[in-house]
């Protein structure tokens, strides 16, 4: 797959081509990333560059329809929406909730219908531009915050949010004695390490925003059954290191290989960009609800 990424008012687009046809149109609020995940690589091919031209025709106003080969890639969810946004008439707009109530969903489903939209169908987009038109910079950002949010879509955002957390226990078995926080904290510590960090109980404690007196419990279950080791640090004797045993990193592995493995069939019809965006989203909201917290106590 290649990628090429557009300036435009509303922000960065990414556009996605394979086997000669538009596959994916993505705004990007972040702006361009810094790496892309293989196997896509970042490359102005001829349809890639024709496809900018005519966004930048668009933008200027010259340009109302596109022609380009498309290729749009989603769930029969996703598609669902995309077919019913397309049917909207250029220069009209359309809420969540009627596109929703469109497709057959109702409240207990705008939040997907809303994650569904921030990646726009390239068949949405480069057929019918209406859909830039009606999106400003500053509204979009206000979607992205939410802004704009009403009271039934955040009980729906929170219902969201629980049945996340009930998903865990429908997980596979892990191995017995191993609690999924050893995973969590496994893979914290490797990712850490990988980016040149000695690690600490309060660098895991800050990663992963938890409380340090839980990390601790936690990190001392975790060297009692042989999956860490602390290392005293060569110039500061009362300073100490984790360090991920050789069992911590055969737990790590077998857990990737085996239990992953296991899941991929599963949430194949999951795309990487609704799992980015469903992560970005949740991490938005813990960051608030942390926030907000935060402030209560020290009042």
């Amino acid at each position: 797959m290649n990628v090429w990424y557009v300036n435009s008012i509303l922000g960065t687009f990414r556009l996605e081509e394979e086997n000669d046809a538009i596959c994916g149109l993505t705004l990007c609020p972040d702006g361009v990333p810094e790496l892309e995940p293989l196997p896509r690589k970042v490359c102005e091919t001829p349809l890639l560059q024709e496809a900018e031209e005519q966004l930048n025709e668009y933008f200027a106003g010259a340009r109302r329809e596109f022609d380009l080969p498309l290729a749009p890639k989603g769930t029969p969810f996703q598609k669902a929406v995309w077919a019913e946004m397309n049917k909207i008439p250029y220069g009209e707009t359309r809420t969540y909730g009627q596109l929703a109530a469109a497709v057959g969903v109702y409240f207990n489903g705008l939040f997907s219908i809303s994650v569904t939209c921030r990646k726009i169908s390239p068949t949405t987009l480069l057929t019918n531009p209406y859909i830039l038109t009606i999106i400003n910079r500053d509204n979009y950002q206000r979607q992205l915050q939410g802004g704009n949010m009403t009271t039934e879509n955040m009980k729906a955002l929170l219902d969201a949010c629980y049945q996340a957390k009930r998903v865990r226990e429908l997980l596979p078995a892990l191995p017995k004695g191993v609690s999924p926080s050893y995973i969590h904290y496994l893979d914290t510590i490797e990712e850490l390490e990988r980016r040149g960090v000695r690690v600490k109980v309060s660098d895991i404690s800050d990663a992963l925003n938890l409380p340090r007196p839980g990390v601790t419990r936690t990190v001392k279950e975790m060297e009692d059954k042989g999956y860490l080791k602390k290392i005293a640090s060569e110039q500061d004797g009362r300073v100490t290191y984790l360090s991920i045993t050789e069992s911590g990193r055969q737990l790590s592995q077998v857990h990737n290989t085996e239990f992953f493995a296991q899941l991929a069939p599963l949430v194949a019809d999951i795309s990487d960009a609704d799992a980015a965006c469903t992560v970005q989203t949740i991490e938005k909201i813990y960051k608030i609800m942390s926030e907000r917290k935060n402030s209560l106590e020290h009042r």
